[in-house]
């Protein structure tokens, strides 16, 4: 599962603010995708992404992670801890 700007256009996946701000720094910051990809499961991964946004001044909640989750996903079973969530390459989100 690979979460772009991409993916989340072409799946007209609508997030509020907080959750778009969040999601363009994890792109962009190793350290935030090495503790989210350390999740060991689902809702610790909501959670911890929830408590990492609020610590970086975005706010969203954990439905909106869920559902961004369900959306990228789709048919594929995610295994935790995740290897390779974010895109490491994409420079703008």
């Amino acid at each position: 599962m690979m979460i772009t700007q991409k993916t989340l256009t072409k799946k007209n996946l609508t997030i509020s603010q907080g959750l778009d701000q969040f999601i363009q720094l994890i792109l962009k910051d190793q350290t935030l995708q090495e503790k989210l990809q350390s999740a060991p499961d689902q809702d610790s991964l909501v959670k911890l992404s929830v408590q990492l946004g609020a610590e970086n001044g975005c706010n969203f909640t954990p439905e909106e992670v869920k559902e961004v989750i369900e959306r990228e996903s789709g048919e594929q079973k995610i295994v935790y801890p995740i290897a390779d969530i974010f895109e490491p390459t994409v420079a703008n989100y």
